[in-house]
């Protein structure tokens, strides 16, 4: 999936992603690759400004066992949103639903899930793998993992969902962690890393998009980011030898993943700002992540409405923050129009950032 990410990440090149991610074990001829990019790129120039801009934006589709929002189909009509990421709920439900909207979209939807072991985790009727620190327990045969990322890539991809947002790669080096715990492989750093690249091999074979999560990493902290603002207190010297040593296993393999999520985390190590999130940090996306490590596959925040973010940056701004940063795919910002609207006032009078979102 690497050769696909040669440029920075627009909604363009967004669309690209999408056609290709039907078949991530395909090799691609030259022509194959030629039609894909005339067909992506004219769709794009049929697009609105706010449907450029829209199109880097995944959308909640439903809270846990709750309807779908009925304001989803509405933005994707305004605005045609990138895609949706789905809740827990109902396979066929959400089967349906999925087609319903992408009957409302111009360009087909990228359609997202949680489904760290399974789609047992949001779905319900599935199939439930075992949690990560179960597998990390598993001395040998890690080529089991590989045979979970390729069933659960296959389960997936029958529900029409393109991305998992899996695994979670966090190092589980804080016992007292609220919300890392169980769905971490372990305590080891590389065989994090090892495990993690066999769940990820089987998914990307299966046609899935794999997303390696949280960067820089929330194995360490004492609080959880959906409630608030968490602090790593580490060294620099500490992250590179605990946190970032899986993501930089996992980029230096083949395939690479697809797609990181940066975590909302304040890390004075690495942002010296004042509890700026790591997600809307350009020092820690663009700098760290994509210019230091070489990573250039998707970079997708972590959900914009949760309180890590959400408590001190509201009404779009993290949205555009997030954009300014680095990332390629704003995930679930609490109020679509606000934002639209704020990263277009943005590119009108920011030409760094028109070239961003043009490129």
């Amino acid at each position: 999936m690497k050769k696909y990410f040669t440029q920075k990440i627009s909604p363009l090149t967004f669309l690209l992603v999408l056609l290709v991610s039907s078949d991530l074990s395909a090799q691609y001829t030259s022509r194959q690759w030629q039609n894909a990019r005339r067909w992506a790129d004219s769709v794009y120039q049929s697009l609105t400004p706010e449907q450029r801009i829209g199109q880097l934006i995944i959308t909640r589709a439903n809270n846990p066992h709750k309807p779908y929002d009925p304001q989803v189909g509405q933005y994707i009509k305004k605005y045609d949103l990138g895609g949706v990421s789905f809740l827990a709920g109902d396979p066929v439900k959400q089967a349906v639903q999925t087609n319903r909207w992408n009957r409302l979209a111009i360009t087909p939807l990228f359609v997202a899930m949680d489904a760290e072991w399974g789609p047992a985790m949001r779905l319900k009727g599935t199939v439930h793998y075992p949690y990560q620190m179960t597998l990390g327990a598993i001395n040998k045969s890690d080529s089991l993992l590989y045979v979970m990322g390729r069933q659960i890539g296959e389960q997936c991809r029958r529900m029409g969902i393109h991305i998992n947002f899996a695994p979670v790669v966090d190092v589980n080096s804080n016992p007292e962690n609220p919300v890392i715990g169980m769905r971490s492989f372990g305590s080891n750093p590389q065989q994090v890393a090892e495990k993690a690249f066999q769940y990820i091999r089987g998914m990307e074979d299966a046609g899935l998009i794999a997303c390696a999560k949280h960067f820089p990493g929330h194995g360490d902290t004492y609080q959880d980011s959906h409630k608030t603002l968490p602090l790593v207190s580490d060294t620099k010297k500490e992250i590179e030898k605990t946190a970032l040593l899986p993501y930089r296993y996992l980029f230096g393999r083949q395939p690479e993943v697809s797609a990181v999520m940066v975590a909302h985390l304040s890390v004075p190590a690495l942002e010296k700002k004042k509890n700026l999130p790591t997600s809307l940090s350009h020092r820690v996306v663009t700098g760290l992540l994509k210019e230091q490590m070489h990573f250039d596959g998707l970079v997708i925040t972590d959900a914009l409405d949760m309180k890590g973010v959400s408590l001190r940056y509201n009404n779009g701004e993290a949205a555009l923050k997030a954009f300014l940063a680095g990332n390629d795919i704003l995930l679930t910002p609490n109020n679509i129009p606000a934002a639209i609207s704020k990263i277009k006032a943005e590119v009108s009078k920011n030409k760094k950032a028109a070239e961003r979102l043009e490129t």
